[in-house]
């Protein structure tokens, strides 16, 4: 069964996860929206840069239509 971490924020985190042997990353700052964390599509960038191909990105967090969906495939989200 694959395991994904959700709620990834930043590139340690990614990284840990990775050599921990997960499968995947969701990265979303969600629940930070509140405290003034950046937007997921701010830290997504990073995040995929170093962990890319070593294991799967994706992107977690409010979609409100097409647009935001082509803006995360755009960053390279799976």
């Amino acid at each position: 069964v694959p395991v994904w971490l959700y709620g990834v924020c930043s590139v340690a985190d990614a990284e840990v996860a990775g050599e921990a042997g997960l499968e995947g990353v969701v990265v979303n700052t969600g629940a930070g929206a509140f405290l003034g964390a950046p937007a997921t599509a701010e830290v997504f960038p990073d995040i995929f840069d170093a962990v890319a191909g070593t294991i799967s990105v994706y992107a977690g967090g409010a979609v409100r239509g097409g647009i935001d969906v082509f803006r995360y495939l755009a960053l390279g989200a799976e």
